[in-house]
């Protein structure tokens, strides 16, 4: 587990999870934040679960097909 300060770039903490090996991730974070790691997720095979951002936007024009939301 990582815990990131709201509003906090997530960035650096997706990459630690990335670098350990993790490919399933929950993530509770603001949509803008989710969407900061969301191409980074793709581009290495890791799978989010969404389970905080409530973002319309984010099922619509900015949907990602390995973002799945609870």
């Amino acid at each position: 587990v990582i815990e990131v300060k709201p509003d906090a770039d997530v960035v650096a903490a997706f990459q630690e999870m990335i670098a350990k090996g993790d490919r399933y991730v929950v993530a509770d974070v603001s949509a803008r934040q989710l969407l900061s790691i969301a191409d980074l997720a793709r581009d290495n095979g890791v799978l989010i679960f969404n389970a905080g951002a409530t973002d319309d936007s984010l099922r619509e024009e900015e949907c990602r097909a390995n973002i799945f939301h609870t």
